[in-house]
């Protein structure tokens, strides 16, 4: 008997059906035994048949949708776009804040750099306070001598002579000995 299949993916193959081989040609033929064919039939009628398929094949026809489904799919197509739009504004908010995270990163790297800067002019100053302060110290300690102290103090700092021998106002020895004392 011969049998013919309806699916175009089987033409020309060897199958399997119900645990027979059957070989069909390229035009979806296979001869087989008569019972066997009658099971084959049985088994799928609308893929397998004693006479041949039509070639035309019907264009697909979509079930018609109730007014109920159609209300559906424009409510989900509107949440689709209204998520979409949601994802659109987080993306932007997103690549804003990024931004500003990056303006803020550069602000702070200049501030931390100027804040390195004021804390050394800050221990700049307070070196300068603190060496005044000493400077004040020794000044007031030096007051409290003679000029014959004080001219002996420039002869044990080894000041040379000619800064000092000639001075006669305590406040130019004392001058002259700060000089020499705090230079370095």
């Amino acid at each position: 008997m011969k049998i013919y299949t309806s699916s175009k993916s089987k033409f020309g193959k060897k199958l399997n059906v119900l645990n027979n081989e059957v070989q069909f040609n390229k035009i979806g033929e296979a001869e087989v035994e008569d019972s066997f064919g009658k099971k084959m039939i049985k088994y799928n009628s609308e893929v397998y048949s004693s006479e041949p398929f039509s070639s035309k094949s019907e264009p697909f026809k979509p079930e018609k949708v109730d007014n109920k489904n159609e209300f559906l799919v424009e409510e989900l197509k509107d949440k689709i776009e209204k998520l979409k739009k949601q994802d659109e504004s987080r993306v932007s908010t997103i690549n804003d804040l990024k931004k500003e995270l990056a303006d803020f990163k550069e602000s702070y790297a200049k501030v931390v750099e100027e804040n390195k800067g004021f804390k050394t002019l800050l221990e700049e100053k307070e070196e300068q306070e603190e060496k005044n302060e000493e400077v004040e110290t020794f000044r007031k300690q030096l007051e409290e001598k003679e000029i014959e102290e004080l001219k002996s103090t420039c002869s044990q700092m080894e000041i040379e002579e000619g800064e000092w021998k000639r001075l006669q106002k305590k406040e130019k020895i004392i001058d002259v000995i700060i000089k020499h004392a705090f230079e370095q």
